[in-house]
């Protein structure tokens, strides 16, 4: 379970950390490291592993600002994250955010978590109807594995996703390696800059 646990945040936590590294320039060791850290921390504290995912608003407007301007410098993410990071802290040492969840009613919680897997599972059809065949196999894969301890589903997905994507796409192979190439690179001028 642990193994099918991994897998659960690549939806955000992947496309968070690659832009965070790729558009804004950050640092891959003191992201991963730092991501690395909190997480041992936080599954210490509460004894439990335990997701730790950049803030997403966060996220977003860092790396959308900085594909468009460079007005979003790695300071500016690092200095916002801190900040935040300083706010929850607070907020939960000093018992507000338990003040908080006693205004808002479970119902209203729910309904919000409701509303938002509705229309994650919306969208989700959405994608699959552009290729119903591959999205349908996917689909039975999951059920199949779903209560299987062994073998986790979203594995087995993401493999068939890869496999799928080069079969359809042969050229992708050759685009990763132009990827990589471009990152030495990138990287070469950055230390040389420095």
């Amino acid at each position: 379970m642990e193994w099918a646990g991994a897998f659960g945040d690549l939806g955000t936590l992947i496309p968070f950390a690659l832009a965070y590294i790729t558009v804004m320039g950050l640092d891959p060791l003191g992201v991963l490291l730092g991501f690395g850290v909190c997480m041992i921390a936080t599954g210490l504290w509460y004894r439990t592993p335990f997701p730790v995912q950049p803030m997403k608003a966060l996220g977003i407007v860092a790396t959308t600002q900085a594909a468009q301007t460079a007005m979003v410098t790695p300071q500016a993410v690092y200095g916002a994250g801190l900040v935040t990071g300083v706010l929850w802290l607070v907020l939960g040492l000093t018992g507000v955010t338990r003040w908080v969840t006693q205004l808002v009613s479970r119902p209203v919680v729910v309904g919000i978590v409701l509303g938002l897997g509705l229309a994650f599972m919306l969208q989700g059809i959405k994608f699959m109807a552009a290729g119903w065949i591959v999205s349908g196999a996917a689909l039975f894969v999951a059920l199949i594995l779903l209560s299987n301890r062994h073998v986790p589903a979203m594995f087995v997905i993401l493999v068939g996703g890869a496999l799928v994507a080069i079969i359809r796409e042969p050229t992708l192979l050759s685009a990763l390696v132009a990827v990589q190439k471009s990152a030495s690179f990138l990287q070469r001028v950055r230390d040389a800059d420095v």
